[in-house]
């Protein structure tokens, strides 16, 4: 199962920066900075994509279902069902070598949260797919997703049932547990009874006197990676989120903020608004493969370096972001190096980092130093490149 810690690369409807544009700013800034791949999905029907979007269960494998909610069923709002066939090929034009099995359910996305090797979801999946026998739609979630399905109750007074308004996976066999007891002590209750079968379960708190009716939202953030975005609202509950959550995750985690009420007085989030995976899905790369050589005419250009980081690396490097750590590269390799100069891989690295970081952009060191070995290694063997090197 791919968890969010996993994942590379974040989508999002083509319609959020419209829709949304003040949070879409400030994703898009952040995802920039951190050097997170991002892009838009065309052909969708809303901004919701968590909803609609496959689920990815390993690198090369996602699960594709019925999507045809109950909220959406009246002739007024079937207009924002968007049709995941057509997503189901966009996603196999993009990523030829992944593998989409065919959920003969109705489902939502946003109620799939995956915890380790295990998915959570809430029972409302047993209304929607109410011609089937209970024991049957656990069977076919189980054999689809290949693990455990543990179910929730379903708050009837909450339309959308979904668990991702509920509970956030955080690692280590633990689960966020969002803050049901202000508003429902008895959910709380069974939820927190339910969860504490199979995992260590860490409630948020808002000790305030008047509490949001959107503080619900903090458990929705978008997870990529090691990058964390929660959602804020303008409200005393945010610090007190950010602070819980970052005391909980890794240290490695960089949590930001992010203003984020333009989509929660819809009433989603910011999972509820992205779709993120682990992009390293095989393709047919074979043609790029025979054209990518440090034997090749032009092999030391900004393009054909950039088409081996794409081949090598374990992770998305966005072309905008290799662009400025190529002029970076270039700056110490004319000015810093300069003729008969020593070169060597620290001094290389450090000053990347340092021109990436004059221009605002944030990639994490470990990242950076892989990208900094590569280009090393391909061009030590492109012909009549001499490296200075002590």
């Amino acid at each position: 199962m791919i968890n969010d810690f996993q994942t590379t690369k974040v989508y999002f409807s083509s319609w959020l920066p419209k829709v949304c544009p003040r949070l879409w700013d400030a994703m898009h800034d952040v995802l920039q900075k951190e050097g997170v791949s991002h892009a838009l999905l065309e052909d969708t029907a809303d901004i919701w994509c968590r909803d609609y979007m496959p689920i990815q269960t390993s690198t090369n494998e996602m699960v594709a279902y019925i999507y045809r909610p109950d909220y959406l069923s009246t002739p007024k709002m079937q207009k924002y069902i968007t049709d995941t066939d057509l997503m189901v090929e966009h996603i196999q034009e993009e990523y030829a070598g992944v593998d989409i099995k065919r959920l003969d359910l109705v489902i939502d996305g946003g109620n799939v949260v995956k915890c380790g090797d295990t998915i959570v979801m809430t029972e409302k999946v047993f209304n929607e797919n109410s011609d089937w026998p209970k024991f049957m739609v656990l069977d076919k979630l189980e054999e689809a997703f290949g693990c455990e399905v543990v179910f929730l109750p379903w708050d009837r007074t909450e339309e959308y049932g979904h668990s991702d308004g509920i509970i956030h996976y955080v690692g280590d066999n633990r689960v966020l547990l969002t803050n049901y007891d202000d508003f429902s002590p008895a959910y709380y209750r069974r939820f927190r009874n339910q969860l504490e079968r199979k995992f260590e379960v860490i409630p948020l708190s808002y000790p305030v006197k008047n509490k949001s009716e959107h503080n619900w939202a903090y458990i929705n953030y978008l997870q990529v990676g090691n990058l964390m975005m929660v959602p804020q609202m303008g409200i005393p509950e945010d610090e007190m989120a950010i602070e819980q959550i970052r005391s909980i995750v890794p240290e490695m985690m960089h949590v930001v903020g992010i203003p984020a009420m333009e989509a929660v007085r819809n009433g989603g989030a910011l999972n509820c608004v992205s779709w993120n995976i682990d992009a390293s899905i095989i393709q047919d790369s074979a043609t790029i493969i025979n054209f990518v050589s440090p034997l090749q005419y032009g092999a030391f250009t900004e393009e054909v370096i950039y088409k081996m980081l794409q081949l090598r690396l374990d992770f998305q490097l966005p072309e905008e972001l290799w662009h400025d750590i190529n002029e970076a590269f270039s700056y110490y390799w004319d000015i810093e190096i300069g003729l008969g100069n020593l070169f060597d891989l620290d001094s290389m690295f450090l000053s990347i980092k340092h021109q990436l970081k004059k221009k605002g952009r944030i990639l994490p060191d470990e990242r950076l130093w892989r990208v900094v070995n590569e280009i090393y290694d391909f061009i030590s063997q492109i012909p009549g490149v001499v490296l200075p090197v002590d």
